[in-house]
């Protein structure tokens, strides 16, 4: 079991601690921004199949630039380049505010912002988790960082979309943009003027994008708990990570609300998260993350089950909750893990792999279940997911006990 001083070890960190506080309101901005997108396709289109369209565009391109995007950090530097991608995530900002505010706004523009957006977060998504294991200084730490960071993005989960619900309910969305593009300044400022990374080594001869990605990839495939966990997490992005595209039309047209709803939903899947990332912090082992896999799909396929068939906006918001503790608690695991056992000199396309499985698999499985609550509902459709995270949970639960073992042999040999 972790205790408490462990669990904060990495605010020791100066570098880690200015990285939080830029970060905190990056997130925020982006979350803020996030809502805003959604409510304003669903307003345009009232379809949740053209609004999972919206979300796929935005995240698709990591599944064809995250592992080139991968194979690039690991040769270049991630201060600078995390520098020029946040920069271009609040010119993004920008645009969509100008558009909403000279009335332009339409399905397509919007679409194509968030495409644009979708490109830049295929190299921003893998540098940003790449760069907290050069913020700190040991595995203890990193283990600290990993979990200090899942708070920090699961808190602007839970305030970001608050905010941008009532904001847009009280003054529309184009307010709601421009101080979503402000929460970008802080992080500038940090990177720019204060923050340091760790010195890594770096090839002495770059190696070709192509090579250096089929190298991530055999190296992933060679470790048996990397590939059992990169299985979980793909069926696990495609039957649950997306769940939100599901969330406006619960809001209006199961529980009969409005955007503060859809916040409010939001909202308790954000405690839920903080909760989980809390509990794993200081109370789960890295040793036993495995297990603790177990006990989190489990969660997520009771929330499923719940939330699909309920009528009631106060058995909703606590079945939120639910799902973020599982949904969040399945993806910080996976991630402490993989980040715990992977190489330095190969850290950042074993995570581009990981940012591809959330960003690039989650929207597919966005789109199918578009596709489906269009045809049968939103309550049939979760009720789907809930039996394909079942299956998924099964599989991996018959390898669990030599993960478990592996996992052990791995860490004393690091």
């Amino acid at each position: 079991m972790g205790s408490n001083e462990e669990a904060f070890a990495a605010l020791r960190c100066r570098n880690f601690r200015l990285y939080v506080i830029g970060q905190s309101f990056s997130m925020m901005g982006l979350w803020m921004k996030r809502l805003a997108m959604s409510w304003l396709v669903f307003r345009l289109t009232q379809s949740a199949f053209l609004l999972s369209i919206t979300e796929f565009l935005g995240l698709a391109p990591i599944l064809l630039i995250g592992p080139v995007a991968g194979a690039w950090l690991d040769q270049h530097d991630l201060r600078k380049t995390l520098i020029v991608s946040q920069f271009a995530c609040l010119i993004q900002a920008v645009l969509l505010a100008a558009l909403c505010a000279s009335g332009l706004a339409q399905y397509w523009s919007v679409t194509t912002l968030a495409l644009a957006l979708g490109i830049i977060n295929a190299v921003d998504l893998p540098c940003r988790q790449s760069s907290v294991s050069q913020l700190v200084d040991s595995r203890r730490e990193l283990k600290s960082a990993i979990a200090i960071n899942s708070i920090v993005f699961n808190l602007s989960k839970l305030v970001g979309p608050a905010i941008a619900g009532f904001i847009v309910y009280r003054f529309g969305e184009t307010i709601c943009f421009v101080l979503s593009a402000l929460c970008y300044l802080p992080i500038q400022v940090m990177l720019i003027c204060l923050i340091r990374y760790r010195p890594r080594a770096t090839p002495a001869k770059r190696q070709h994008m192509l090579r250096g990605v089929l190298e991530g990839l055999g190296y992933v495939r060679s470790e048996f708990v990397m590939r059992r966990l990169f299985e979980l997490l793909g069926w696990g992005c495609l039957f649950a990570i997306s769940y939100q595209v599901l969330f406006p039309m619960f809001a209006t047209k199961v529980l009969h609300g409005g955007p503060q709803l859809l916040g409010s939903l939001l909202g308790g899947a954000g405690i839920g998260a903080i909760i989980a990332v809390s509990v794993m912090a200081t109370r789960v082992s890295l040793a036993g993350l495995p297990r603790w896999l177990l006990v989190v799909c489990g969660m997520v396929i009771f929330g499923f089950a719940a939330f699909s068939l309920s009528s009631f906006v106060w058995l909703s918001l606590i079945m939120s909750l639910f799902i973020g503790f599982g949904v969040v608690s399945l993806n910080v695991c996976i991630n402490t893990l993989l980040q715990s056992v992977a190489a330095e000199d190969k850290r950042s396309r074993v995570l581009s792999l990981y940012v591809m499985c959330n960003n690039g698999i989650g929207p597919c499985g966005g789109l199918l279940m578009g596709v489906l609550a269009d045809t049968w509902g939103a309550q049939t459709t979760m009720l789907i997911c809930a039996g394909g995270m079942t299956l998924v949970t099964l599989r991996y639960a018959l390898n669990c006990a030599k993960v478990t073992r592996r996992l052990k042999e791995m860490l004393q040999e690091g």
